[in-house]
């Protein structure tokens, strides 16, 4: 009984754990998208003021 416990509290402590790791790699790609976002944006203002000049 007391082993049942205890394997229920390793696996539940896994799990939040995996969890914490795929929020963090979930926020991670979330400001890579952004950072990619925005030096697309600015990559193509530029090219649009060479054009233009």
């Amino acid at each position: 009984m007391a082993a049942d416990n205890r394997e229920t509290f390793i696996e539940a402590s896994i799990d939040e754990e995996l969890a914490d790791v795929l929020i963090a790699i979930s926020v991670i790609t979330k400001r890579l998208a952004r950072k990619i976002t925005e030096n697309h944006m600015s990559k193509g203002e530029k090219q649009c003021t060479k054009t233009t000049d």
